[in-house]
Order: structure tokens, then sequence, then C-alpha cells
């Protein structure tokens, strides 16, 4: 590889929208257009990647299999557990995504995790996060972690939400 160290950088962007439902879901179960936030960010000169889909379940494995631009061989199981959040966890925060880019002059603005060199910027809005430990094993937080899924369906999801509008 031959580096520039006098060659324009372009800036490079990756956005996040964990959780983020897609534009199709927002229609079909909350009838809301979000075409107005994917045409803003084509304008701005993204690219939006239509109908993405993850090869994982939680946001930490895609995450570690992203920056490393690798799948994830050596998962445990196929069910979430410690060991595997913990792998996970240490391939975000030394990746090679963000190597490579420290190695070609870049500054890196991260807002998410915690990446060697690089600490999230934003800290948690609601809670300290040292009281994540205590809060993160109350029922309340476990079942919307862990079970709100199961109860999310397109006919539950309209009767909540008419409920809750009314």
């Amino acid at each position: 590889m031959i580096q520039c160290d006098s060659c324009a950088k372009p800036d490079i962007y990756l956005i996040i929208a964990d959780e983020y439902a897609g534009k199709t879901e927002l229609q079909d179960l909350f009838s809301f257009n979000n075409t107005n936030f994917e045409n803003n960010l084509k304008t701005r000169g993204f690219y939006v990647v239509k109908g993405s889909t993850s090869n994982y379940n939680r946001t930490i494995y895609s995450m570690a299999s992203l920056l490393n631009m690798n799948y994830l061989d050596n998962l445990k199981s196929n069910t979430l557990n410690n060991n595997d959040l913990d792998y996970c966890s240490v391939l975000i925060k030394e990746n090679s995504v963000i190597s490579f880019f420290k190695k070609n002059g870049y500054k890196i603005y991260n807002f998410l995790f915690d990446l060697t060199g690089n600490p999230k910027l934003i800290k948690s809005a609601f809670l300290p996060e040292s009281k994540a430990l205590v809060t993160s094993q109350t029922f309340t937080f476990r079942f919307w972690k862990d079970l709100w899924f199961n109860f999310a369906s397109s006919q539950k999801t309209k009767f909540l939400k008419f409920n809750i509008i009314i």
C-alpha cells in the first residue's frame, strides 16, 4: 500500500441508525412516511442502502463484524451470552477499520462505542453509565430488552398505537 501524506482525504461518515425499523416497516406498521429522512441523507451525499439486513441479531455483533470487515466465526452460542459479548467488545475496541483510518491520518469522531484511543464522545443522557450495572438488572429493563419484541407484532403494534394515542 502506498501512502500519500499530501493527498486530499475525503470525509467519511458511518451512521448507525440502531434499531431503526426502516422506511417500509415504518409505513406498514405506523403509517409513517419516512421518505424525507432518506432523501435528506441522499441530498447530503450519503448512500442509503435499500432493504438492508444484518447477519446478526444484536448491534454489538454486527458492529464487531463490520468494523473488522469479517464474519464472526468464534461465537460460542446462538443466544446472547457474556463470553460472546466480551469477545465482540474487544473486537470493536481494537478494530481493523479504525486502525486503517488512523494510519492514514484520519481524525476519528466516535459517538457510539469506546474505541482504543477514541472513547465515545457522548455519554448516556438518561443515567450515568455507572448506574447501568444496577438498572440493567431490573425486571422492567430486562422485559423491554429481552421480551418486548415478542409482543410487537404488526397487529399488536397497531393496537398499542391506537390505545396510546386515545
